[in-house]
């Protein structure tokens, strides 16, 4: 009896042993599954958010470069990279305003030199003007032969060149 009690309590004590390396080793198998899942999770997880952050790295490239009419991506995302996206579509809309602006000025200055250039030649010609007035009132016959003496440079006879500047001086003689 007692020998038979101590093989059954032998079987019974290897029966819970091996049960207890069973659920050991199912319970192993189950934390080494779920690490592989929670590390292939992960990886899924930072490719993501590295190409997510990647595409908003090289918006704000071409955005450094002057390209202002790049298309942010992301910005429909409703997660923090949505709310980076909208925050760098709205410094890119707020560049592309200041470029525009800056041309503009760019434009309004080159004008407004023009205008003040244009205005300088306007004032000259009226000096020059004025000036040729008071010295045709001064002494007409210096302007006249002044004249004449310019006819006669481009090849014109002396006396043709005398009668053409008392013509011309006759109708006009500010103009002439």
């Amino acid at each position: 009896l007692t020998s038979s009690a101590a093989d059954l309590i032998s079987a019974e004590a290897e029966s819970m042993l091996s049960a207890a390396w069973r659920t050991m080793l199912l319970y192993l198998g189950v934390t080494i599954v779920t690490m592989a899942l929670i590390f292939a999770i992960t990886l899924m997880v930072l490719r993501t958010v590295r190409g997510l952050l990647i595409g908003l790295s090289h918006t704000l490239d071409e955005m450094r470069d002057g390209h202002y009419d790049v298309v942010v991506p992301t910005v429909e995302r409703k997660d923090e990279t949505g709310v980076m996206a909208r925050a760098t579509e709205n410094f890119r809309n707020a560049l592309a305003r200041m470029k525009s602006m800056e041309v503009e000025q760019k434009e309004t200055q080159s004008r407004m030199a023009a205008e003040k250039q244009a205005a300088a030649e306007r004032d000259a010609e009226l000096a020059l003007v004025e000036a040729q007035r008071r010295d045709l009132a001064r002494s007409p016959g210096a302007e006249l032969k002044e004249l004449a003496a310019y006819y006669e440079a481009r090849g014109v006879d002396p006396a043709l060149a005398r009668e053409v500047a008392t013509q011309v001086s006759a109708r006009d003689a500010l103009r002439a």
